[in-house]
């Protein structure tokens, strides 16, 4: 009877959903273009951060500093590059994403 009731109330849902309309897409994309420009915003500073501290710890300090500092370096240089094939997989994926737009 639980079981009854629960696939009920789904196909009642299911029947009230609003159907995705042409708006519906514009508004991913709006969304998308946000994610984008944020991330196309924050990731080079938060690199650049991190590579200039990394630099610093691989110059100066203990061998146990050396190694955080090389693995600052490391990590900063392939986080920018997960940044940069995000916005690529971004803009491939949704044709008319302007990443200009964020400049």
């Amino acid at each position: 009877m639980k079981t009854k009731n629960t696939i009920l109330t789904l196909m009642c849902l299911l029947a009230l959903s609003p159907v995705a309309h042409a708006g519906y897409l514009d508004q991913l994309r709006d969304i998308d273009q946000s994610i984008v420009c944020v991330v196309a915003w924050f990731a080079p500073a938060a690199g650049a951060l991190l590579f200039l501290v990394g630099g610093v710890l691989y110059a100066t300090g203990s061998p146990e500093n050396r190694v955080l500092g090389r693995t600052l370096l490391f990590d900063a240089v392939f986080g920018l590059i997960l940044v940069v094939a995000f916005i690529m997989l971004s803009m491939m994926l949704v044709p008319k994403l302007d990443i200009g737009a964020c400049y």
